[in-house]
């Protein structure tokens, strides 16, 4: 599993995790735009730290961005996927 340590303020908790490690939820593919991209929208959990995630504690929050790619390109990606899948 892929995490990334980061610093995480959970504006829910009013609290700073220094340690945080953010570890993939979901993602959501939006409506694509006229300019030739599409946003996808995707949420991580968060955990207090590396130790609370190997001991299986709960997340302390969750955190989420936008990334816009290039419609053609998810359009590709997508394509190869399904091509993939038996």
């Amino acid at each position: 599993m892929k995490t990334i340590k980061k610093l995480h303020k959970s504006n829910a908790l009013k609290f700073t995790f220094p340690d945080a490690v953010h570890v993939f939820n979901k993602a959501e593919i939006r409506e694509a735009k006229e300019d030739g991209t599409t946003d996808i929208y995707v949420q991580h959990k968060v955990y207090a730290d590396q130790e609370a995630l190997d001991e299986g504690a709960s997340q302390v929050d969750f955190a989420g961005q936008v990334v816009t790619v290039s419609t053609k390109e998810l359009e590709s990606f997508l394509n190869l996927i399904e091509s993939k899948i038996k």
